[in-house]
Parts: C-alpha cells; structure tokens; sequence
C-alpha cells in the first residue's frame, strides 16, 4: 500500500478501517472468525492458514463453517500477503550449512510441507497442496 499509493494514503486507509471495527482488536486470528461467526462483527483480519487449521479442528469447525476468506484486493490491484523469509548474515560462521538450509527450504519437498501442513502458500510456482477441499486455493 505504500509503495503504490505513498504513506499519507496508506494512513488514510488504516484510519478508515480503525474507525469502522466493531470492537476493540483482541485475540488472535481464531478470535477474529469465532467473533465473525457469533455475530459480533461482518469480517475479522487474519491469517488463511489459521482458518485452515481451525477447518481440521473438531471445536473450531463451526467457525470456519460460518464463515469464509476473501483475499481483499485494493483499488488498481494488490492484496496483502505474510511472507517467510531468511537472511543470511555475512559473518555467519556456519555458512555453509546455512546455504543448505535455505536450499532445503526452497525445494519442493519443504514447499509442500508448507501448503499441506502448514497451510501457508509456497513460493515456488506449481507447488500445490495434496490436501484436498482444506487447502486454502492460490
């Protein structure tokens, strides 16, 4: 939002959502669908990978249920997304195995334990998950 629209927007942007929340922010992601799903408020912020899990979960299945997730897209494009990353320090005394951490980490093996049991989306293009209707769809 920044980057395309210039702080003084992005600002304008977060005070507009602040000034329409239901409640007070508390909890967690689960919160968020659980208040969704009691009535509380019309949508909650959180992580897709959150209500993923929550979809496995014999207490919290009702919450997923009643809801659903919508990736919001800004005008002219984009939407928010969390990001796993590394960074390598250049004085790592281990750099080595830290180059293979980071390979193991991009390889296709470790990008489907992220989307199927982690429920997150990989990085590389063409990994998909092998869960079926849980995944959360790209």
């Amino acid at each position: 939002m920044i980057a395309k629209h210039g702080e003084a927007k992005a600002e304008e942007w977060l005070r507009g959502l602040k000034a329409n929340l239901a409640q007070k922010p508390s909890g967690g992601d689960r919160e968020q669908a659980r208040d969704v799903a009691a009535g509380k408020c019309d949508l909650g912020i959180g992580n897709t990978y959150y209500w993923a899990l929550m979809k496995t979960s014999s207490n919290q299945k009702e919450w997923t249920d009643a809801t659903r997730v919508i990736l919001p897209t800004f005008e002219g494009g984009g939407t928010h997304v969390n990001l796993s990353g590394v960074v390598l320090a250049k004085n790592a005394p281990n750099r080595a195995n830290a180059m293979k951490l980071i390979e193991w980490l991009a390889s296709d093996n470790a990008q489907h334990m992220y989307a199927d049991i982690n429920y997150e989306y990989p990085i590389k293009d063409g990994i998909r998950s092998t869960r079926s209707s849980q995944a959360t769809a790209r």
